[in-house]
């Protein structure tokens, strides 16, 4: 108790002592408390200033209320698949904003949950979504909620149901999204072919006649096929026999057993090769058919098999037909979920070939860049659709490996430095996965990129546009065209691939401006000359990249997926040069564009014309002469 009554302030001021003479000198208690009681009462009303300024801010704030919309419900996995396939994940994504004159949201946040046919599915897992602590007046964010099948999903739909939260209240209406889902179907490994070497060699030791008898050491390439309807995942193999006068010469086989040969995932259709060595000694006195089985080790155990080898003795290996099994999943890249309505459009469906082999040497980065944080810059409307169906043709068409293929969703200017290096280093994450191989300079690296460009209004130099860069101060962050080709060409690889579908004169495929109060101007590069890059660019320096909205896509990508699809091999010879996707892009764009938008888009190609981008049908025949790059 530190205030007293004027009495007992004196009482207490009496005893103080100066040079033992009492109070102090000129001390007058009652003013010394009079001064702390005004002090005091200055200090309750400062209080109760302030507690009703804030009484008066949350009771504008409670008149203010936000206004919050959900919109572009959106679900995918990382393959672009629009369906929930059993062991995958996907990822639900939607935009949540805020009005321009209501007051701020609190605290914000979703939670999802499933059920389908047979009632709440237990076998889907929702990770925890991030909060949003606070959406202001105006703002918009993209939240994704990731969803994980398990591998016990049935076929049919799954109704997924999002239900929000703010802090006061203000959370808009709950939404269902329908969304098909498959089950997990099955891989079947098998034996397709086996061709025998008897002849002496380095492993081999026999009478050179191609067959498999008592006495030798014989080296069997085997085509591991998958005739299954599923594919096959992290797949291994171990062939045993249970006779032991047949034992395996590979290094570390031992108890008539050999080690776990890797043939990674193999889809439906598809085959693994592989050389497997193995000794049947003199006194062999078994079958005719030897007793080899081949133990198929499957990264979901429940598809672990043994499989007998009908390889026999004094016997030619008859070639196994393979037929492919038609699988529901084959049609879920195209096909979107029934009630999300995305502000992209749907996409158009493309008849993607197979590559006439696969390409283990072919590494990809495929980035889509359709949002943007910085509120003036507006999303690129189809850059997912892009970006998804490119991989699948980058997958299926050109037959590169899925583990191969680096998928970019909405990078920040640190992913794309992560992914492609920047002016100081060019060994990124792309330089790794090439230097991986077993042989990098046979690399064939293609690049793709969806989303804006914008140049710097000084020096005219082109930039891409990450999801975080403000246009106004791109050289700051954008990053720019001349890094990435410089970088890329000091890749140790055969040939390299950029296709680019964005225009880089400040305009967006609307004909909106990036760059305030700007005109469109002619961009300019300097690239590190270099015979390995071929680069197709979406318009020339000063035009824009014009938008399909009836395909879903982009236009110049949907032409240029049209031509994968088969439509710019001109001599029908199987295969799809540069040059020839050159022409067949070109005539179309610009035909098209003018049609459609009474605007000039010309696509460019720079590289060598001859270059195979695709292989179909037979073997590519040399491509026919065509005009150099068109510019």
């Amino acid at each position: 108790r530190w205030l007293r009554s004027p009495g007992e302030t004196a009482k207490k001021a009496s005893n103080i002592r100066r040079d033992g003479s009492g109070t102090v000198k000129g001390t007058n208690v009652d003013d010394s408390y009079g001064s702390v009681r005004a002090a005091v009462k200055v200090n309750f009303q400062q209080v109760a200033a302030l507690e009703k300024a804030a009484s008066a801010q949350k009771a504008l704030y409670a008149k203010k209320a936000p206004g919050l919309t959900v919109s572009d419900i959106t679900f995918a996995d990382n393959a672009g698949n629009t369906a929930l396939l059993a062991g995958g994940t996907g990822y639900i994504k939607f935009k949540i904003s805020n009005c321009q004159t209501c007051g701020p949201a609190h605290a914000f946040t979703a939670a999802a949950s499933a059920k389908n046919e047979e009632g709440l599915s237990a076998d889907i897992e929702f990770q925890p979504v991030q909060t949003i602590t606070l959406l202001d007046t105006g703002e918009s964010r993209i939240m994704t909620v990731p969803v994980k099948a398990g591998l016990d999903i049935g076929s049919g739909v799954v109704s997924f149901t999002l239900d929000f939260k703010e802090a006061n209240g203000f959370e808009p209406a709950s939404k269902i999204i329908e969304v098909e889902s498959f089950k997990l179907e099955a891989p079947e490994i098998m034996l397709a072919s086996a061709k025998i070497d008897d002849a002496p060699g380095v492993i081999a030791e026999g009478n050179s006649n191609g067959l498999i008898e008592a006495g030798e050491t014989v080296n069997v390439t085997m085509s591991l096929a998958n005739n299954g309807a599923g594919m096959s995942k992290d797949t291994k193999v171990i062939f045993e026999s249970s006779d032991p006068n047949i034992y395996f010469a590979k290094r570390g086989a031992k108890n008539n057993q050999t080690p776990a040969y890797s043939i990674g995932s193999i889809q439906p259709g598809d085959a693994a090769t592989l050389d497997v060595a193995f000794v049947v000694k003199p006194k062999y006195n078994g079958p005719k058919v030897l007793p080899i089985t081949m133990r198929v080790i499957d990264g979901r155990s429940r598809f672990n098999k043994d499989v007998p080898l009908d390889i026999a003795l004094n016997s030619t290996y008859k070639d196994k037909e393979i037929v492919k099994v038609a699988s529901n999943r084959g049609r879920t890249v195209r096909k979107k979920p029934s009630v999300v309505s995305s502000a992209a459009g749907g996409m158009e469906s493309f008849n993607i070939p197979s590559a006439k082999e696969p390409n283990k040497n072919g590494v990809a980065v495929i980035v889509g860049v359709k949002d943007y944080k910085n509120d003036g810059v507006a999303e690129v409307k189809y850059a997912m659709n892009d970006a998804a169906a490119v991989r699948q043709f980058v997958q299926k068409a050109m037959g590169f490996p899925e583990d191969n293929i680096i998928f970019v969703e909405n990078p920040t200017k640190g992913d794309m430095d992560e992914v492609f290096g920047n002016a100081s280093s060019y060994e990124g994450k792309l330089y790794d996965y090439v230097k991986s191989l077993k042989k990098p300079e046979n690399a064939e690296v293609f690049v793709y990129y969806a989303g804006h460009g914008a140049p710097d209004q000084k020096s005219r130099s082109a930039y891409f546009v990450p999801s975080d860069a403000n246009p106004d101060r791109i050289t700051l962050g954008g990053y720019a065209m001349e890094t990435l080709y410089n970088n890329l060409a000091r890749l140790p690889a055969k040939k390299i691939t950029v296709v680019t579908d964005a225009c880089f004169s400040g305009q967006s495929g609307d004909g909106k401006m990036l760059i305030k109060s700007a005109s469109p101007l002619a961009i300019s590069a300097k690239i590190t000359a270099n015979s390995k890059l071929n680069i197709f660019n979406a318009s020339r320096d000063s035009e824009m990249a014009s938008w399909y909205d009836d395909k879903g896509h982009g236009m110049f990508t949907y032409y240029f997926l049209m031509g994968l699809s088969g439509e710019a091999d001109a001599d029908k010879n199987g295969a799809i040069t540069a040059g020839e996707m050159d022409e067949y892009i070109s005539d179309h764009v610009v035909r098209m564009a003018r049609r459609k938008f009474s605007r000039e888009q010309h696509p460019t190609f720079s590289g060598k014309s001859d270059d195979v981008l695709a292989v179909y049908g037979g073997a590519a025949a040399p491509a026919p002469k065509r005009r150099n790059a068109r510019r």
